[in-house]
Formats: structure tokens, sequence, C-alpha cells
């Protein structure tokens, strides 16, 4: 007779960044079912619609205060593709050395803070290891004269993080990478401090992790080339850490699907330290500016069945919703045309977060991914004899540690002293991008569209609202006929969320006053008011957001005749004193004749009116009026 089902819950977890949490579904001692959940709404895409293009390089480095350099580099590979601009090889450089400083810094941190001293823990004090493992890996704070290279690690850490002030001014958040490039632009003497910094840290990882020459690990290529190694390298601490992974049998837990994806890392660096085979020389990849080029690591498909190397079609990526409090009725979708919009309360659902599939299978990524794709030998000899585990995922990352060094110092020997650094570019009104780029942690993609000058994908999101909710209030009618009063406050609670995330003030409160009605079970006669009240102001909302989406659809920049200018510029004139919104879609849908009569100064009165400075854009507007013919 089977035991009762019980569930654990398991996080919040500190170890990834946002919150996290795992249940489980447990019965006679076995796991039957496993919901990873994302308790968080981020909602980062609806962030950034309707805004300047350009302001995505300052708000999606926030998405993540450990791989923020990744997701500036992402953005800026997205408005770059769109812009059709290619950085000069000085500053593909130096964004290839700021997003490997902070690869291999989360690396390191990976390994000597947040995964190693797991293994100083009382429960494994009988292991022949535990005494050097506690020496090497106990938590700085009480660790008793422990933790000695934990310690090390964190001051050459704090010295490594030099580079990024070199070469973006801060971290995290660093603003320099741009779509054209870098906008820090080296001297030589810049270069020379920052070849003192890769030494320092080159040295600290020989000394401490490595126990050898980097390249001596870099080149091992079998199982059997790595026990001999670790003979030779014996007291580093990834030779202490391989004697742990066998004795606390680390290869024998954490398998993965077998399928393995990488972006490509370090675009523009093609040979530049590459292990692929001219087998693999078919995986290239799309750089900045969409311009084929290979990459350090190589970009396409593992699989470890078949131990066989394809390429990638991004065509295929879809993100599914299902167990996501997120509206799906669409299904599946492409990245390029999803959607975010909350929808909670949805039967089901569990997460905030979408799965991401390739051909509809899950991949893994990250380090592992990036070596076994790059045919890094050892690392396909480890995955071959034990797939995927906790062992050889930490493996390729050290791997990767002890590549990108040497990586890193034949960048800064190829930059060209007074060459440009960033090549200008001008960002279309109208246009789509994408940029992929490999985080420490994983493959990460951007995908953007830009339409009358901002990001556009709000447009999408309008017209979903604007149709999915036309039948709701009939079904609470419904719902509340056959006393259902679950489902008829799931209903208003999800208006009240779609309106929310659209900034439908009113809506939002009257749909805010439903629920609650319902919920406490209210007079019918109240409620059935509320519920009108509801429905005309969605009504009127859609009708109006409809209008919007067909205005700019169907007259995007037509220009006015000559003999219209004046009536035009009167027009925007009494817009702007009456500080009416409006005048924002007909300066979009006259962009092309107001470009054309303002001249180089177009762009500041746009952006005037984009931002609300009704004023600063009429005196702008005076100023042309004033100008002499």
């Amino acid at each position: 007779m089977s035991s009762p089902v019980s569930r654990l819950i398991l996080g919040p977890f500190n170890r990834v960044e946002g919150d996290l949490e795992v249940q489980l579904d447990v019965q006679d001692g076995r796991v039957r079912a496993a919901r990873v959940n994302a308790p968080m709404y981020r909602g980062f895409e609806n962030m950034l619609v309707g805004r300047e293009p350009m302001d995505a390089l300052t708000i999606v480095p926030r998405i993540c205060g450990i791989c923020s350099v990744s997701q500036s580099v992402a953005s800026a590979m997205a408005l770059a593709d769109a812009a059709g601009v290619t950085p000069p090889p000085n500053g593909q450089l130096a964004i290839n050395l700021m997003l490997a400083c902070e690869n291999l810094a989360d690396h390191l941190t990976h390994f000597y803070v947040f995964f190693m001293p797991d293994f100083t823990r009382p429960v494994y004090a009988q292991r022949d290891w535990f005494a050097q493992a506690r020496k090497r890996f106990a938590a700085v704070s009480g660790a008793e004269g422990g933790g000695e290279g934990s310690r090390a690690l964190l001051a050459a850490r704090a010295s490594w993080f030099a580079l990024m002030g070199t070469l973006g001014g801060k971290w995290p958040h660093s603003g320099s990478v741009l779509p054209g490039g870098s906008s820090r632009a080296l001297e030589p003497n810049e270069v020379l401090r920052l070849r003192a910094k890769l030494r320092e840290m080159r040295q600290f990882l020989e000394r401490e992790l490595f126990g050898t020459a980097l390249e001596d690990f870099a080149a091992l290529g079998t199982l059997t080339a790595l026990q001999a190694w670790q003979t030779r390298a014996a007291g580093s601490d990834l030779a202490l850490f391989l004697d742990i992974t066998e004795d606390a049998q680390l290869n024998a837990m954490g398998p993965g699907p077998g399928r393995y994806l990488s972006y490509g890392a370090y675009a523009g660096a093609a040979g530049a330290g590459s292990a692929s085979t001219s087998a693999d020389a078919g995986a290239s990849a799309v750089g900045i500016g969409g311009s084929t080029r290979s990459h350090a690591f190589a970009q396409g498909i593992w699989s470890a069945d078949t131990a066989t190397l394809s390429a990638l079609n991004t065509n295929t990526i879809t993100e599914d919703p299902r167990h996501a409090w997120l509206a799906d009725e669409q299904g599946a979708l492409h990245p390029a045309h999803g959607l975010t919009q909350p929808l909670l309360d949805k039967p089901g659902a569990y997460t905030w977060n979408k799965a991401p599939r390739l051909n509809g299978q899950v991949m893994e990524t990250g380090a592992i991914a990036r070596q076994l794709v790059d045919g890094q030998a050892l690392v396909r000899a480890a995955v071959a004899q034990h797939g995927a585990s906790v062992g050889t995922r930490v493996l390729a990352r050290l791997m990767e540690v002890a590549r990108l060094i040497p990586l890193m110092e034949q960048w800064l020997s190829a930059i060209e002293a007074r060459a440009p650094f960033h090549t200008a570019y001008t960002l279309p009104a109208h246009g789509e991008g994408v940029g992929l780029s490999e985080a420490a942690r994983g493959a990460l993609g951007h995908w953007l569209r830009i339409e009358h000058g901002k990001l556009a994908s709000y447009q999408r999101l309008l017209g979903k609202f604007a149709s999915n909710h036309a039948a709701d209030f009939a079904a609470i009618r419904q719902q509340l006929a056959v006393d259902n009063i679950d489902e008829a406050r799931r209903l208003a609670h999800s208006l009240k969320g779609a309106a929310g995330a659209l900034g439908a003030s009113e809506l939002q409160k009257i749909a805010a006053q439903l629920e609650m009605a319902i919920r406490d079970r209210i007079d019918a006669s109240q409620t059935e008011i509320l519920i009108d009240q509801c429905d005309q102001a969605y009504s009127t909302l859609s009708r109006q957001l409809l209008g919007v989406l067909g205005t700019l659809e169907a007259a995007p920049d037509t220009p006015v005749s000559l003999a219209s200018q004046s009536r035009l510029l009167g027009d925007l004139r009494q817009l702007l004193g009456q500080s009416e919104m409006s005048v924002q879609t007909l300066v979009q849908q006259q962009a092309t004749t107001l470009r054309a009569l303002f001249g180089p100064r177009y762009a500041l009165f746009e952006q005037s009116v984009s931002a609300f400075d009704f004023e600063s854009a009429l005196a702008l507007l005076d100023a042309l009026e004033r100008k002499p013919d």
C-alpha cells in the first residue's frame, strides 16, 4: 500500500539571481512531481515598451546584478543588428574583455564562495579530505582559521574588477557597451595596467586553483591525462575538488537532457584559442551588427547521444507560458513575437517563468555547453564517461577559466593604439534586431522591434488587451449565476492585473472593486452595477486603443504638402500649448516633413515631445518659425 503524497518546498535559494523555490511531491521515498517556481514577477519586457531604444542599455543590466555586462552586450547586439552597424576591431575586443572579466569572476565566485563551502559542513567530518576542505573553503565568517582559499579569492576578485573600472567605468551596470562598440577608448598606458591585472590573476590561478600553468590544464584531452595532471597538481584546489568528486560521487548526481546549446561566446575572435576541430568549422555565429563571424567559443548544438555537432537555428526557439501566470492563448511563441501579459489566478500555473525550448526540446546551456560545442576534448571525454553531472559541470567551468586568461591576453595585445573603439550609427525609425550572448551560467538572447522610433512590443500587448477581455463580463455574470464565486473572482482579478500592467488606472480601480464585491458576496444588484461600470470603462478604453493602433499602422510617416506646412505647425503649437498627449502621435505621423523642416534640431524636438517636455518643444517651434526663409 502506497503512502500518502507529501509536499516539500525548498527555498528560497540564495545562490541564484532573484527568488527561486522548488516544490517536490514525494511518495514512498521517491519524487513523483517537481516544479521549479520563480515567485517574483519581473516584467522587464513591459518596462521597455514605448521607450527610446537606447534606454534598454540602462534598464536591462538591472535584470541581473551578477551578469549585468552579459545583459548589456546582448542588448547592444540587438540594437546594432537593427541599426546595421559593426563595431571596429578595438571596440569588439574591449567588449570581449569586459564580458570575459565578468564571466571569469562569476565562475570563481561560484567555486569558492557558493559551491565548495558546502563540503565543510559537519556531515562530511569523517571524510579523509574534510580537514583540507575546511582549511581551503570554510565560510569566511566564523571559519576559525579556515577558508584560506576563499579569502584569497575575495582579495583577487576585488583587484580583478579594476579591469572593469578601466574598460567600462564601473561594475556592475557598466555603461560603456554600445551598439557601435565601446565608449571607453583605451590609452596605451591603460593597456599596460590591464596587462598587469591579467598577470596578477594568472598568478593567483596557477598558485591556488590549478597548481600548474593554465595551458597545461587547458591542453588535457582525456580522463587518463586528467589523472596524471592531478598527481602533478597535488595540493591545488582543483586537485582537491577532484578528490571530493570521486569520494562524494558528484558525477552520479544531476543528470541533464543530453542536449547542449551555445549561442557562441566572444564574437569576432576567430581562431583565438578556439579548440574547435575542422569538423566543427561550420559553427559560426552572428556577431554585433549581424555580420557572420567566428567566436572564440563556437555556436551550435551538441548531442551527447550521438556525439555530433549541428548548426543552431534560432527560428526554432520558443517560450512556453503554459504553466506561468501569463496569458497563453497563442501557445508557445518565438521570443520575437512573445507576450508577457500577467494573468493572476490562472488555473494550473505555479511560476512567473516561461519555459524556453528549441524544437520543442529542453536544452542545457552554460560552460559545459560552450565547451562541448567548442570541442574541448577533456570536457567531451568527461561527459561521454559520466554524462552531465555536478562534477562535469564544475569541471567545465574551471576549464573555461583556464582558457579565458590566455584569450584575454591575446585580445589585449591585439588592441591597436589610437585606433577607434566605436563606429557612429543612426538607429532606424522602424526595424528589428536580435542579440545573442553568453553569460557565465547560460545562453542569453534579446529580441526587439522598433516602430516610430520607439521600442514597440507594446502594440502587441495593447492589441491583445483590446480583444482578450471583451467576453469577460458575460462570463462573470454566467459564473455568478451558478454560484461559481472563485471563477468569477478570477476573471475580475485577471482584468484588474492586465489593466494595471497597461497603466489603465481607472479600469484597474473598478475591476478591483468588482473583485472585492464578488469575494465578499455583496448584494447582487450592487455587483451588477460594478460589472456594468467595468464593461463600459473597458469598452471605451478598447476603442481608444484600437483607434491608436489603426492610426499608427495605417499612416506612418505621411508627409505634408508645402501648402499645408503652416497648418501643421499651427496644429503642433495648439496641441503643445494645451499639453495634449495626441501631439506625440502627430509628430510620429509627420516625422518625414518635420525632419525636413527642423533639420538637425528635429531629434531634439522629437525627444522633447516624447519626454512630455512641451515647453521646450514650443521653444524649438518658436525658433523654427522665426528662422528667415
